[in-house]
């Protein structure tokens, strides 16, 4: 079965009193030899190869969706192996393991599903790949969700466009992946969070709602619901993201040290902003071609819990932690870099760009896709994809420094939209958001809204309105992938091989 193919679903057993579990995959390959694999254990059991289709963009395939049912003869185990294949041989895999009477995941957890990197081939067809996957446990009525995406290595690839004809692209004209909640692949401090929730659903409850009362289970919940990275800058720079959404913020009361500024999602501390640069410093001194953007903001910080960091603090920690051949610069409007070539910019001294206060009062505005509509469901995608599509269209008829397009949804806001699901399997919502390891709803979200958004970014009147933009476009998602780099890559190539 290819990519191509949606909505193909695997036999079910003809052993009526056989339970079984619906699993929806999606699945991703940016290049013809490398591809992600499904091997599903049922009645019968079955192996969906998600290989390489042509989007007609170079170096973009189409996403495709796939699903099976998973049943287990005479027990209760069923299992599925989310691998990478070369020709039908597989080169990496993970297991899981499914109870199916009780809908219990067993095998690495959300936390622990982090980019795979690996290399294929020999001489000069040897080549760096990555596979990132994703597996979630997601409450009935809708079937578990699961992905897998395979691309090459996204180390080297402004550096692999400057070598291959794209050296005098420019600024202005590319298309940046980018990793929203860029700091959030790891709760700093869920005692502390814990306790937080507790003081803030006291305050708010009953009005609150359902959310409250997930949140208030304690740390996995917390997980479940902030969450929106696996991997640390390290990997995400080596998955090819440049563009990063950094929320910085520092305990009230407290001073703007190393041990204290974390990114701060509402009130929930991730990653410290100290091992963000180091990462960053670390990658730009080895891949010298390379440069990354740092929006720098306060929107979403519990100001009640946390202070967003000062430019004095941050810069102090930028001279700190960025070694000096990598160099850092402020700006207020990317504009001041546009014109400038990727030449240029490997060339140059600063090559972390760094925009403070880059929130919604910016000026000149920055035009991002983020509205309500990110909110309204956690399964029709078509919401987001009409917010992307208008901020795409008002891009060459504003006065905006750049254009970000967020494609992942809000999971954790949508739950309050779906109150009828949720008062049907209360029980179900209660014990995989708030107790399991694999309940991270960000997660669960994602193959379905990225089937949907990545197709509409290779689509013809999407490729038009890349081209007639005249500044750089950002494609922000929630646990950067292969897929992102990809799409990125291909539409910066596409508008700069079709001038408007």
């Amino acid at each position: 079965m290819t990519a191509g193919t949606a909505g193909c679903t695997v036999p079910v057993s003809s052993i009526a009193e056989t339970p079984a579990i619906s699993v929806q995959f999606a699945g991703y390959s940016d290049n013809p030899i490398v591809y992600p694999s499904i091997h599903c254990e049922g009645y019968p059991d079955t192996k969906v190869d998600f290989r390489h289709v042509d989007s007609g963009v170079e170096g973009i395939g189409v996403m495709g969706l796939s699903r099976c049912n998973l049943s287990a003869d005479g027990g209760s185990d069923a299992g599925f192996t989310v691998a990478a294949s070369v020709g039908g041989s597989v080169v990496q895999s993970i297991h899981f393991t499914v109870d199916i009477l009780d809908d219990t995941f067993v095998g690495k957890d959300n936390s622990q599903q982090r980019a795979v990197f690996f290399s294929h081939g020999t001489g000069r067809s040897a080549a760096g790949y990555v596979l990132n996957y994703g597996v979630t446990d997601f409450p009935e009525p809708f079937p578990d969700q699961a992905y897998a995406y395979v691309g090459y290595d996204g180390s080297n690839w402004m550096e692999d466009l400057v070598n291959s004809g794209y050296g005098e692209m420019t600024v202005g004209s590319l298309v940046l992946p980018a990793a929203h909640d860029a700091g959030m692949y790891v709760s700093s401090d869920p005692i502390g969070s814990a306790l937080r929730v507790v003081g803030i659903c006291g305050q708010k409850v009953p009005s609150a709602g359902f959310l409250c009362g997930i949140a208030l289970v304690g740390e996995q919940a917390l997980s479940n619901l902030a969450l929106t990275q696996k991997d640390d800058f390290a990997s995400q720079l080596r998955i090819g993201t440049r563009y990063f959404d950094i929320r910085p913020g520092y305990p009230v009361g407290q001073m703007p040290g190393d041990a204290n500024v974390t990114h701060i999602h509402n009130f929930i501390p991730g990653g410290h902003l100290s091992d963000m640069l180091d990462d960053i410093s670390a990658f730009l001194s080895t891949n010298t071609s390379e440069f990354v953007v740092l929006r720098v903001h306060g929107n979403g910080i519990d100001t009640g819990f946390f202070t967003f960091q000062e430019k004095a603090s941050l810069t102090a920690m930028l001279q700190a932690h960025i070694a000096a051949s990598v160099g850092y610069a402020f700006f207020e409007d990317i504009a001041t870099f546009n014109g400038k070539t990727l030449r240029e910019m490997a060339a140059g001294t600063s090559r972390v760009l760094v925009q403070y206060g880059a929130d919604s009062s910016v000026s000149p505005p920055i035009n991002d896709s983020y509205g309500s509509g990110y909110e309204k469901s956690l399964t029709d995608p078509q919401y987001v994809v009409q917010a992307i599509a208008a901020a795409l269209q008002a891009c060459p008829t504003g006065t905006d420094q750049y254009t970000v397009l967020q494609l992942q949804d809000t999971g954790s806001g949508a739950i309050e939209k779906d109150v009828t699901d949720i008062e049907k399997f209360p029980i179900n919502w209660v014990e995989d958001l708030g107790f399991s390891p694999y309940g991270n709803v960000q997660q669960a979200t994602k193959p379905v809204f990225d089937a949907s958004t990545y197709n509409w970014l290779i689509r013809e009147s999407t490729r038009q309105g890349f081209t007639v933009c005249r500044t750089p476009i950002v494609l922000l998602n929630d646990f950067v992938d292969v897929a992102l780099t990809s799409h990125a890559i291909g539409l910066s190539k596409y508008r700069y091989d079709h001038p408007n």
